[in-house]
């Protein structure tokens, strides 16, 4: 098992200075290569995440810390655990911990992306 590293780009919102966030990347994500590292969330209440690629049979998970020791499953907006296997999607995040990761179990041939875009107001 080996970690993925994210990229940060940062938000500006042309119609309101106001609004900040990131833009946080975990790409390559496979059976072998099945964790992204901990994205630090806690300044960011609005989160949506998008995963996309070749699920080759694998689930992937969000998941939250607050302590970056114990990793919960997070809920999208609806109360439902952000674990799929086999379609893309694009969810808001329900829960605000302070730090975020992907995390893949099984399948093969996989390779996932996962944007997440963390957004507060000032």
């Amino acid at each position: 098992m080996a970690t993925i590293n994210h990229t940060l780009a940062n938000i500006v919102n042309e119609n309101d200075s106001r609004i900040s966030g990131k833009i946080a990347t975990w790409t390559s994500l496979t059976e072998t290569n099945n964790v992204g590292d901990k994205f630090e969330a806690i300044a960011y209440r609005d989160q949506t995440v998008q995963i996309t690629g070749t699920f080759g049979g694998a689930t992937i998970t969000m998941q939250g810390s607050n302590d970056d020791v114990t990793w919960v499953t997070l809920k999208d907006t609806t109360g439902v655990d952000i674990e799929y296997s086999g379609t893309n999607r694009l969810v808001g995040i329900l829960q605000a911990p302070r730090y975020v990761r992907p995390s893949i179990s099984g399948g093969s041939g996989t390779s996932l992306k996962v944007v997440l875009a963390s957004a507060s107001a000032r």
